[in-house]
């Protein structure tokens, strides 16, 4: 889904957050253009889970910067799995309060605007979360289009799985509970 998403991001219709915004939500518009220079002399030029070179302008998953905005995001659980349970509720916005989905809702309008405030292009976003969001994001942009990637089960599994060896350590705080982590609720969630 990564080599897709960066093929569609150079559609020159739309504007896809890149790294530098997903790293710095808050201040990417003002500070983007100072920090990313300084940032990419020393960000890793390749994933650690799948080898794919990236930057600072490479297209990036707007769920991460939802989730520097907040804790309204199951990437929390990346950082901290011992907890995965209590982010797990934010992968499908039917589970939360009104509440919630106000104040999620406000911080992706506020991602939103910063990514596309210099260009005003079509925003064109990556996150496999927004699946359970479909009804919340449609609330938003009633005119949104959605690309739903199939691929065989069995790929998604080894592929998520060699995903949280080699990628979700990376962001990892505390070790996981090996009993209940993301391997172990990939399935079902």
């Amino acid at each position: 889904t990564t080599h897709l998403h960066n093929l569609l991001a150079l559609d020159p219709q739309f504007c896809t957050p890149r790294n530098y915004h997903t790293m710095n939500p808050f201040g990417a518009l003002v500070t983007g253009w100072l920090i990313t220079p300084i940032l990419g002399m020393f960000m890793t030029m390749k994933r650690p889970m799948d080898a794919i070179r990236i930057s600072m302008l490479t297209p990036q998953e707007d769920e991460f910067a939802i989730a520097g905005m907040g804790r309204l995001s199951p990437y929390w659980a990346f950082t901290f799995p011992r907890r995965l349970a209590s982010y797990d509720r934010y992968i499908a916005s039917s589970e939360w309060s009104d509440t919630e989905q106000t104040q999620w809702k406000r911080q992706l309008l506020l991602f939103l605007r910063k990514v596309t405030f210099w260009s005003r292009k079509c925003p064109l976003l990556k996150s496999p979360y927004h699946t359970g969001r479909v009804k919340l994001v449609r609330s938003l942009f009633g005119g949104a289009k959605f690309v739903h990637i199939y691929r065989h089960p069995y790929d998604v599994y080894r592929s998520n799985q060699h995903l949280a060896r080699e990628g979700l350590i990376t962001f990892q705080l505390q070790d996981p509970d090996p009993a209940d982590c993301f391997q172990t609720r990939f399935v079902s969630t």
